[in-house]
């Protein structure tokens, strides 16, 4: 067994191209770190249970309910952020980046849309530098990442951006760089997926993950509901496309490979291949071909727990819900994740949002709170010791997204 996992290693190190060196600047791709301690999260070999339960891992929830006005009403939440005592939450089907107390009272917006000076036209992404203790908004429309002070949200300058394939539309702050998504719709040249940008001039100084090898040949632009950057407010932020098997992090030192995802079903290479040739543009993404193939892909909604990795993971129409712990190296996924101290019924999926030291936030979507209202909570079926309670029983349907924030179980 021991001899099959460092062959997998091994063959996963040479397949990356990952061999150390130095950078390189430009559009040249440039190899990533290796990594001997790299886990291997085998899904064919892994534990199914029918549901999981939060109680299983996690105490009993803090409950935010997020105010609802005419200044911040979400439609979607593309990413969340907890510093200083506040939520920072990005709205990008509303186009804002929304500021409340931990108590859930709004507080103030950080920037406006707008053809202004320090105004974006489309935000998409946002990332805090702690240290500096200053908030970048990456204006997609524009290839802009816009920096403001975080504590008074007033504009401080601008990082321009040089765009060099289709729109880019995630970005991450790490130890002075700012790291960006590309897409593309050309085959020719070295397609890659993730450019480093300096922040002092926004000239490109490097190019990781070449798309051939990294995402199964997919550079392609497709929008997703929610950031490819994950632990955004950790050390090591985390980074993961739609078909690759593999999460990077992002260092001080460079970009390494932490986790691979094994599994037979996973898509391949050729998989890949077929659902670009089934497209009639390069802009029109055939999701029924890719449900068909029943492969394995799209893992997102990473997340640090203690002692543990959490990630979810789409094979064919299916939802999954996977659970490593890194102690014991055991494998649990489930199609159900259940929220069981709020509703034993509750059916409505709680997306993981953000995790520290403590504990994980979760969040209930905007589209699916009326069901949770009429169905769960006027049906009497929430429970009476949830925190908050009372204050859940008056939300309406129209009410903005509600946070649960579970400390870890000793």
């Amino acid at each position: 067994m021991r001899f099959n996992k460092i062959s997998f290693v091994f063959i996963l190190i040479v397949y990356l191209g990952v061999s150390c060196c130095d950078k390189k600047t430009g559009d040249t791709v440039s190899s990533i770190l290796s990594n001997p301690d790299i886990e291997v999260i085998d899904i064919d070999h892994a534990d199914l249970c029918e549901k999981m339960l939060f109680s299983s891992f996690f105490d009993t929830p803090k409950v935010v309910i997020l105010e609802t006005n005419e200044n911040c009403i979400i439609s979607n939440i593309q990413s969340i952020d907890f510093y200083d005592g506040k939520f920072y939450i990005l709205d990008d089907i509303s186009n804002a980046l929304y500021v409340f107390a931990d108590d859930g009272s709004y507080i103030q917006n950080i920037g406006h849309q707008g053809n202004g000076h320090g105004e974006y036209i489309e935000i998409s992404d946002f990332s805090i530098d702690r240290q500096k203790e200053e908030l970048y908004l990456w204006d997609e429309a524009m290839d802009v990442a816009l920096k403001y002070n975080i504590k008074t949200g007033d504009y401080i300058s601008s990082v321009r951006t040089e765009r060099n394939g289709e729109r880019s539309f995630c970005m991450q702050y790490n130890n002075g760089h700012l790291f960006v998504n590309r897409t593309s719709i050309n085959d020719d040249g070295e397609q890659y997926l993730l450019k480093e940008i300096d922040t002092k001039n926004g000239k490109q100084i490097a190019a990781y993950l070449n798309a051939k090898d990294y995402n199964k040949g997919w550079n392609y632009p497709l929008r997703f509901p929610f950031t490819f950057f994950y632990a955004k407010n950790s050390e090591s932020p985390k980074y993961v496309e739609m078909f690759s098997d593999t999460i990077v992090s992002i260092t001080s030192d460079g970009i390494i490979p932490s986790y691979v995802i094994k599994s037979n079903d996973f898509i391949s290479k050729e998989d890949v291949s077929q659902l670009i040739k089934s497209q009639k543009t390069p802009l029109d993404f055939n999701m029924e071909a890719l449900h068909k193939m029943q492969r394995i892909s799209h893992i997102s909604r990473y997340a640090d727990f203690k002692d543990a990795v959490y990630l979810e993971y789409e094979k064919g129409e299916n939802h999954y819900y996977l659970i490593y712990n890194e102690k014991d190296k055991k494998t649990i996924i489930s199609s159900s994740f259940v929220n069981d101290y709020i509703s034993k019924d509750l059916n409505i999926p709680m997306k993981v949002c953000y995790s520290d030291k403590s504990g994980v936030l979760v969040y209930i979507m905007s589209n699916h709170v009326p069901y949770f209202v009429k169905h769960i909570v006027q049906e009497g079926l929430l429970e009476k010791n949830v925190d908050n309670y009372e204050q859940l029983r008056q939300l309406k349907e129209d009410s903005n997204p509600i946070l649960f924030y579970h400390k870890y179980r000793r």
